[in-house]
Parts: C-alpha cells; structure tokens; sequence
C-alpha cells in the first residue's frame, strides 16, 4: 500500500473523532484529554493533540498515531487498519487477494455465519418452538430477539459442524472458533452448544466474537451447566468482554453512567425496559479488564449484585478494583430476592432506577458490611474496627479517608486517635511495600542529550534542517533513539515538509513509535534552541569518543605491551587521536591523560 494512499486516508480521518468512540474526551486547551484504554488510571494522562494528529498516555507511555491507535486497541494488522480508516474516510483501496490477518477474518466469518444460523433456527425453524416458548415465559419480546441476535442450538450432536463444514469451514478452524469440540478419542468432532438458547456475544465494532449458551429446562442431571460460555480465543478474552456492551456503549457515554449486572437475562430484561445503559459480566468475576472497558465510556458505574450472601462476597472482592480504578461506583443490592429481571418484571423502569438513585456508594457499602449493628464485646469491636480501618487505609484521598475514621469512631465508640494511630501504621507500611516494587514515575533517569536533541529535532524542523550533515545516527548509544535520529535525517535530506505522522508510520518499533508521541506533545523551552541542539550534539559526540577510548584502554590492557604488534602501535595511535579531540571540537582533553 503506498505512502500516498496511507497519507490520503491520515488526512480524511480526525483522531480526535476516532478515539472518542473509545474514549471519553475532554477538551484541554488545544489538545483533548482523558483516561488511558490502555492501563488503570485515577487521573487522565491520555492526551489526543488535534493539530498533530497524534496521542500518548504520560502514564503508562504508549503513543502514536491513529492507524497505530486501532492496532493496538483492536488487536489487528496494521493494513486492517488501513482498511478500516480508509471506509470510514470513503476511500477506495487496492483489495488484497488475502488479508494480512487471514485467520482472524476465517474465525469472525465463521462466528458470524453460526449466529445468524442460530438465529434462524429460533425464529423460523420448528426446531426452535421451545425455546420461543421459553423467552416468552420469561418476558423476552421478538424485539428483543432481534436486537441482540439471540438463537437456538438444537439437540444434535454435529448439526451445527455440518452446516459450517458446507460452507467451507474446516473443523480445526471451527475449534479455534470455539464452536465445536475435538472427541477425547480424537475420532472427530462435535458442536460444543446443544440444546441451548444462544445469546452472540459482539466486540465494540458488532462482529460476533464468542457465544453464551442456556439450557430451556433446568436439566436433573448437575453434570450439565445451566449456562455454557465459549472458550478463551484468538477473538474472545472473558476478562475483558462484557455483554451487551456494543449496544449500551453510546447510551453509557451519553448518560455517562453504566449499570453492571450479573447476567444474560438481566441484561437483556435492562434494555427491553429502556435500561439501555446496562452491561453484564460473563460468568466470571469482575476483573480491571472490564472495568477498562466500561471506563472507555464513563467512569461512573451503579454495580448490581445479588442480595444473598454470595452476592454481598462478590462486591466485597470487587473494593480493591473499584479503589484502584478511580471510578465512582455504586453499589445496588436488590432485597427480597429480586435481581434485576425480576425487579423490572414486577415494578419497572422507574421503581428500578430510583433504587439506583438512592444506593450507597461503594465505600459506605463495604464500610456496612464491617460495621455491623448490634451489642458487641471489646475484641468483637477491635476485629470490626480492624476491617474497616483496612478498607479506610485503600481510599486515595485523604479528606475522604478523614471522614470514615469519624464515622468509624462514633458507630462503635473507640477514640478517634486510636483509630488514626492504627491508620497511620496500615498507611505506612503499605507505603513501604508500594516503594518496594516499581512504579510509573519513581527512579526518574536523567534525560540525555540524546533524548533531548530527539525532542528538540521533533519540535523544532527548522533547527533540524540546519542540522543535516552534524550528526551522524551512529554516534547514538541508544539504538532506539538512533533508530527515530535515522529517520529524522531522512526525512530533512527528503526535501519534503517535515511530517512526524510520516515517520511513525516508518518506524515498526512501538516503542520507538510512542517515544515519538511523547516527545511531540512535551513543552522544549530554552533560551537558545540552536545552541541548546549543538550543545546535545557535542555532548553525544563526547559520549561516543569516550565509550570508544574505553573500548579501547580495554584491548590494549588485555594484549599488553611486551611485543609491540603493528596491531598494538594502531590502536595506541588512536588512542592519541581521540584525547587530542580529533572530531570534537568542545573539549579536547575531556578523557584526562
């Protein structure tokens, strides 16, 4: 694909406009901030500059331009990439005969021919009679059906793996697909869903990426999982896909706020009643990934758990992730049973959401459930204050945490100085183990005249210009940074005007990639930039001289100086070159004798 063709699409596409379909941007002067899709972050660090069309997150480092945002964000090639920004700025390409990522393509066509078989035996198929009665016992309208694409596997162990094997589909693709499963005796083959009604799971462009599976009838025999999910794929990680999130991502980002269940039925029940902001997990535990995910769209969430004991153990485990994600969460425990299907079945939308309006956040959720009521003995009131003042020592900021030790001191009578001497004790020796390991920002390195004369040349073409022919890339000690020096270089020597998105999309190296971005979104002030430039380039020519002089000492001190080899006199003549500052003009003697 050429240079231009790449350039053209650059320029019929905004960045801004692509990452706010992922990301929640707000406007900071002339660039856009907000919170990285990358990494977990209390405070936005990701930064989205318009006039140069590139972005990076100064937290976790990662950086580049828009083709090089969706390869990563995606998880696809960069030439489907290309693809894919080239439709959205209605640019026609050269088709290639087979994709880059060929397999991928395979496996999403596949998912996608399942489901709408799926799909098509419910609805028009006597096969699906059952499972049409099903869903409309539990209150699901056609409507519903529809929307989120839901089907039906009927009974037979291979009906599915003959209807795709017709269509061209290899059973070994069919397994990466996690539609079918390979026989323990490795004789063949067989649907991994039977007898199910099936609920596509779509990733955030609406391509089928993994099913759910639930059996109509609660069957007698336990071995048989009421619900039955896909595996793990090259398309699908639980950890990170939640359902219904394609369809509630732009009712979440309008409402800016997020409303987390535990399941397919609550879900689907959440939006046929215009809950349409609602998202469910997929039958395993709430992890960062999924709160990443949501985080794309608000940083508020209003988390649904069951009101029984195991529902009040899972929002317990979920304190940590809810604190160290920075988002204000709420926690609804629906009482009397209900989970949500229920609730909205017997008394609505509105009844539902002023529960919602009126639940506790997070922290005085968690707090309740460590400070119970009651009459307690001293030690009962110690192991309570124990457990909450944990809890209180997660909390990031310091006036919130102020206002739970009061709280904590008033509920079971204990002197509020107790209760802050214990905090400080938890706070200082999770501190001490927090510096233990290592993290963003801590141990700074000095910057190096490399790196500074890599973001002087970046944000100062002019300067590079005058630079052309005094430096070499070779002199650089940091192969990464010699690598962007080199393209630098030839971009001047181009005679074409200086492009940094030109040079991203040269590079191949991620990290030489997001190096880049940050340099282009960091403030350079200096008095002089010129003299600040020339300064950085005596200063690596030092380094280098030096560096090669030690290389040097080193093989003479090794072959020593009993036979003076033709070899040795060489290597002694050069050695007087550099100390004489052949090549560095700056300082002459800077090596010493």
């Amino acid at each position: 694909m050429s240079d231009e063709i790449i350039e053209r699409i650059r320029q019929g596409v905004d960045i801004v406009d692509v990452i706010s379909e992922y990301v929640v941007l707000k406007k900071t002067g002339q660039n856009y901030k907000g919170f990285c899709p990358f990494h977990q972050e209390k405070t936005p660090s990701f930064i989205v500059s318009p006039p140069k069309q590139i972005y990076h997150c100064f937290g976790c480092g990662v950086g580049g331009d828009v083709f090089n945002f969706l390869v990563r964000h995606e998880r696809i090639s960069f030439p489907e990439a290309i693809r894919a920004l080239a439709s959205r700025a209605g640019i026609a390409i050269p088709q290639r005969k087979k994709p880059a990522n060929f397999e991928r393509d395979v496996l999403l066509k596949a998912n996608k021919d399942a489901a709408e078989h799926y799909h098509r035996i419910l609805l028009e198929s006597s096969a699906g009679t059952d499972a049409k009665d099903y869903l409309d016992k539990r209150g699901i309208t056609r409507e519903t059906v529809k929307r989120f694409f839901l089907g039906y596997s009927t009974n037979s162990w291979d009906e599915l793996l003959v209807y795709l094997s017709r269509k061209g589909f290899s059973p070994q693709i069919l397994e990466k697909a996690g539609l079918v499963v390979q026989r323990s005796d490795a004789s063949g083959y067989y649907d991994r869903f039977r007898g199910r009604i099936i609920f596509p799971i779509f990733n955030l462009q609406g391509e089928v990426i993994a099913f759910g599976g639930r059996v109509i009838r609660d069957a007698d025999d336990s071995s048989i999982p009421k619900y039955l999910n896909s595996p793990e794929t090259a398309l699908y990680n639980k950890g990170e896909s939640l359902y219904a999130l394609y369809q509630a991502k732009e009712n979440i980002r309008k409402l800016d706020f997020a409303i987390l269940v535990e399941g397919y039925m609550d879900a689907l029940m959440s939006h046929q009643h215009g809950v349409n902001n609602t998202v469910a997990t997929l039958g395993t535990a709430l992890t960062t990934g999924h709160l990443r995910e949501i985080r794309r769209y608000t940083k508020n969430i209003a988390a649904v758990f069951d009101a029984d004991t195991a529902g009040i153990k899972a929002a317990l485990r979920g304190f940590d992730l809810f604190i160290e994600s920075g988002m204000k969460v709420k926690v609804i425990s629906l009482t009397d049973g209900d989970d949500p299907d229920s609730f909205l079945k017997k008394r609505g939308q509105r009844e539902f959401l002023q529960v919602i309006k009126k639940s506790p956040n997070y922290i005085d959720f968690t707090m309740k459930q460590s400070i119970r009521s009651g009459i307690f003995s001293f030690e009962e009131k110690l192991q309570m204050a124990e457990e909450a003042i944990e809890l209180i020592a997660k909390i990031p900021d310091s006036i919130e945490r102020g206002s739970y030790v009061k709280r904590l001191s008033e509920e079971l009578q204990i002197e509020e100085i107790f209760i802050r001497e214990r905090l400080a004790l938890i706070c200082k020796k999770k501190d001490r183990v927090r510096k233990q390991g290592v993290l963003p920002g801590e141990n700074k390195k000095r910057v190096t005249a490399e790196e500074s004369l890599i973001q002087i040349l970046i944000t100062y073409p002019e300067i590079a210009k005058k630079l052309v022919g005094k430096f070499d890339p070779e002199d650089f000690t940091d192969p990464l940074l010699g690598a962007i020096a080199h393209c630098i270089l030839l971009s001047m020597q181009s005679g074409e005007e200086f492009d940094v998105n030109k040079i991203i999309t040269t590079l191949k190296d991620e990290n030489a990639i997001a190096l880049i971005a940050r340099y282009s979104l960091m403030d350079v002030e200096y008095d002089d930039i010129e003299k600040a430039a020339n300064d950085c380039l005596d200063r690596i020519k030092e380094d280098r001289l030096r560096k090669h002089l030690t290389k040097l000492q080193q093989i003479i001190k090794e072959r020593g100086t009993s036979e003076m080899t033709d070899e040795l006199n060489v290597l002694l003549r050069k050695k007087q070159e550099l100390l004489k500052g052949k090549g560095n003009p700056k300082n002459p003697m800077i090596f010493g004798d």
